[in-house]
This record gives structure tokens, sequence and C-alpha cells, in this order.
């Protein structure tokens, strides 16, 4: 999960501000998620929920639920912060925690390029839509990268070229599929 327009809290509003907004954001993913789940900040204004023996239906569905919460909180619809879920599943989407993690951060790019707030999922595992989620994800990462390169200069640049390198490195590493 990624804040939609968190930069724009910590630049107009303050690193303090800033702080509270993931402060409730955590609240609100720990608070909503089960026991078993583990919730942990990944960076920057980034979540990761990891929901041992959950469906892909029931991950979809949990994520549903907390963007709702997370678009219903006062404090966060006051700043106008929204969250991008990305979803990946064991061992549809890859068996180590970094392979997960790629396919899920890709999936997250899908919602942020849809606008925001949106929650997306993996679905190249069905064959006949491999390329179409593939050519979806690379042209999702260079939206996202006009956009903050317009929004916050070339330093963005270089954050984006590693996840699209990291991405690329990770497709030549899966078996070739067929069709």
């Amino acid at each position: 999960m990624d804040l939609d327009r968190f930069k724009f809290v910590n630049d107009f509003y303050g690193h303090l501000e800033g702080d509270l907004v993931l402060q409730r954001v955590g609240h609100i993913l720990e608070a909503n998620c089960r026991r078993s789940d583990v919730v942990a900040r990944y960076g920057g204004d980034e979540f990761v929920i990891l929901m041992p023996e959950t469906s892909m239906e029931q991950a979809r569905q949990l994520a549903s639920k907390l963007r709702s919460w997370v678009c219903a909180d006062n404090l966060l619809r006051e700043k106008n912060v929204s969250a991008s879920f990305g979803i990946a599943c064991y061992p549809l989407h890859g068996s180590s925690p970094q392979e997960l993690i790629q396919v899920a951060d890709a999936s997250m790019y899908l919602s942020k390029h849809q606008g925001g707030n949106a929650v997306s999922t993996a679905d190249h595992f069905d064959p006949g839509e491999a390329k179409k989620w593939k050519k979806d994800v690379l042209e999702a990462y260079l939206g996202v990268t006009l956009k903050r390169l317009f929004a916050t200069g070339p330093d963005a640049f270089e954050e984006i070229y590693q996840r699209l390198k990291q991405f690329t490195e990770s497709l030549l590493r899966r078996k070739p599929e067929t069709g």
C-alpha cells in the first residue's frame, strides 16, 4: 500500500503533520487487520501487510475495506490522502519474499496509474493475460514517473528507474511463457 498525495502533506503542512498521517494510517491498518496479519511500514509512505492463509479474494476484500477506511478517516480526508493497494499471493505470484514484493509493488503502481485510491492485483497468472499485464505495468511505471518528474524534478527518476530495473530482472528470471 502506498499513500496517494503524501508528498504534498509533507511539503504543504510539514513533516510533523506527515508523521501524524503515517501514524493514523498505521493505526487504521493495525486496528482492522486480523491478529495473525503482520502490518509494517515498508519505507516512506509505503506499508506492507502479510496475511497468512489468505486467498486472493480475501486479500482483495480486506484491501478494499482498508482503502475505504483510509478514505473515511477525517484527518486523512482533510489532507486529501488516499491509498493505492497492490496484491500478490504466494505461491501464485512468486516463491520468495522479493518476488512477491515486486509483484505487489507493480500491482500497486497499476492502482496509482489509474488515479490512486484503488486496489489492483497481479492477474498475470492467466497466460492469455500475461503480456497485457506486463504492458500495463510498464505503462503505469512510466506514467507515474512522468507525473513525479513534473511534481518533484529529476530525483524521482532514479527511484522509478531502479523499480523498473528490478521488475525487468524479475521477468527475465521467470520461466519463458508459451503463447
